[in-house]
């Protein structure tokens, strides 16, 4: 009811709609058949509003205090999803801080948190499930243990039995001097222990992931572009 009387409402009367205000209103509606107990009833899946009105990023921002199942956050992000025409981003609900929220916001996406994905991020029925990383070093970190390196060796085996493909999106910045697979070579970093990172094992370890688990991919970005990078991964 509350998501039939936002579409029938003027955006500046949104915050606090009211059957009044919707009085002699058009709007379209998408209605489903269910079935319970035996018996078939109709049901409101999404309310579209006739007139023109131009989503804000206040419109898709969900908390990020809580992703619990359950919590309010998390019920009002799948109301969001099912009642809105816009696009659905499934994301793991331990990236409840990531800058990818951000970007769905002003980017008119519908975000949904899920509790134990295989990676991070996925679209609806897509074929590309992307595990995202904000550093080189976090890489390293997740590849440099045996315990860290059987869960990513599980991940791509989940993948691989659902025939999608599980690609890894990092961050890196300009003075990395990394674009590609390869150029990890000459790349070393200082881990927060102040271990030193060396890129040339990292590389080895990752193309021996690749040998085994041929549908996997890693793909180095800049930092500002990473969030633009994965939605267009998901989206392939």
């Amino acid at each position: 009811m509350q998501a039939f009387l936002t579409a029938i409402t003027e955006p500046a009367q949104a915050g606090n709609p009211s059957p009044q205000h919707g009085e002699g209103r058009w709007v379209w509606v998408h209605v489903e058949w269910s079935q319970y107990q035996g018996r078939w009833f109709p049901r409101v899946k999404r309310v579209y509003p006739l007139d023109a009105y131009q989503p804000m990023a206040k419109d898709f921002c969900i908390a990020t205090d809580h992703w619990d199942k359950g919590n309010n956050s998390v019920n009002h992000a799948v109301a969001l999803a099912n009642y809105s025409p816009y696009p659905v981003l499934l994301a793991d609900t331990q990236e409840k801080n990531s800058p990818m929220n951000q970007y769905c916001e002003e980017n008119h996406i519908c975000v949904v948190p899920i509790s134990g994905m295989t990676g991070d991020y996925m679209r609806p029925n897509g074929r590309i499930i992307v595990d995202r990383k904000d550093s080189l070093s976090e890489l390293y970190h997740n590849f440099s243990k045996g315990t860290s390196w059987a869960s990513y060796a599980v991940a791509a085996q989940l993948a691989g039995a659902e025939g999608k493909k599980l690609v890894f999106v990092i961050a890196v910045d300009p003075e990395d001097n990394v674009r590609c697979l390869n150029d990890l070579s000459n790349w070393q970093g200082q881990l927060p222990n102040e271990t030193i990172a060396n890129g040339a094992n990292l590389l080895g370890q990752l193309k021996r992931y690749q040998k085994l688990f041929p549908n996997t991919r890693f793909y180095f970005v800049l930092r500002y572009a990473q969030c633009a990078a994965i939605w267009r991964l998901v989206c392939t």
